[in-house]
């Protein structure tokens, strides 16, 4: 592991353990030293988004996705940003990149089935929750939304049914 991977991966472990500040000093040090790490810039993007600084978060993430634009996890990451800013068409929009960069990444189709159920497209969410279970069947908040949802559609199509009989 090179030098600069041990450092970051240091600044994770404090960054993970809620010391922000020790986190972001640590990832500005690797940035002196080498100002286009894109891990470094996106992991500060995530420190700021943690502190609640979402405009710097978006700023910080998307500069990481423009210097290398494959890594699906700082589309994922930019997307949660925007959907603490209720930007969900630009959420979405970032999940889709992040899918389509890897489409083995549950919490991805999760948060697409999130979105898409705040839009009331119930069959195209329940079908992104149970792709997130096929990749990751130990996902409980997954496993729950599925379920939830699934229940909700099968109420209101028996509730359409019983209509349309009473109407005869």
């Amino acid at each position: 592991m090179r030098d600069i991977e041990y450092i970051i991966e240091t600044a994770l472990s404090y960054q993970r353990e809620g010391k922000l500040s020790e986190a972001a000093r640590i990832y500005n040090k690797v940035l002196e030293i080498e100002p286009k790490h894109t891990d470094a810039i996106h992991l500060l993007g995530m420190v700021a988004f943690a502190k609640h600084d979402n405009e710097k978060a978006v700023c910080l993430i998307s500069e990481a996705i423009l210097l290398n634009p494959n890594v699906a996890d700082y589309y994922i990451n930019l997307s949660s940003v925007y959907l603490s800013l209720d930007q969900n068409v630009l959420a979405k929009s970032h999940i889709k990149t992040a899918i389509q960069l890897d489409p083995g990444m549950s919490e991805a189709h999760y948060n697409l089935g999130n979105i898409l159920n705040e839009q009331n497209k119930s069959d195209e969410s329940l079908a992104m929750y149970k792709k997130s279970l096929e990749i990751n069947p130990t996902d409980i908040d997954a496993k729950i939304n599925y379920e939830l949802l699934k229940q909700a559609i099968e109420k209101q199509k028996d509730q359409q049914q019983d209509q349309q009989q009473d109407q005869q």
